[in-house]
């Protein structure tokens, strides 16, 4: 795989069972903090390990909802879900790293 797309944060959608939950939390912000949260980050780091499942394998992950980017809310969220790894904003950066880790031959068809 070379690039893995995430169109928006993995946050579950709101139901009677979350809402109950929400009930035992005394501001939105502490709820969010210790359930909406965390469910999330775990539910990113299943969808990035679709992508990485060996020591070698490498993808470009591209995260496209705006809450996730640099300065954003959840920003620092996503960072801790995720390996350590190098980050950008820059296509030039992204189509750089595909070529050098795949190698040339990676992008030629193959006849059939």
């Amino acid at each position: 795989m070379s690039l893995l797309v995430i169109p928006r944060l993995p946050f579950a959608y709101p139901d009677a069972i979350k809402e109950s939950q929400r009930n035992g939390y005394p501001t939105l912000h502490d709820f969010l903090r210790a359930v909406v949260i965390p469910e999330m980050q775990i539910k990113l780091r299943q969808g990035f390990g679709r992508a990485i499942r060996t020591e070698t394998d490498t993808c470009a992950v591209d995260i496209l909802d705006e809450r996730a980017a640099k300065g954003r809310r959840y920003f620092e969220d996503v960072l801790a879900a995720l390996p350590e790894m190098p980050i950008t904003s820059s296509l030039e950066d992204v189509k750089r790293f595909i070529r050098t880790v795949k190698g040339p031959d990676y992008f030629t068809e193959v006849a059939s």
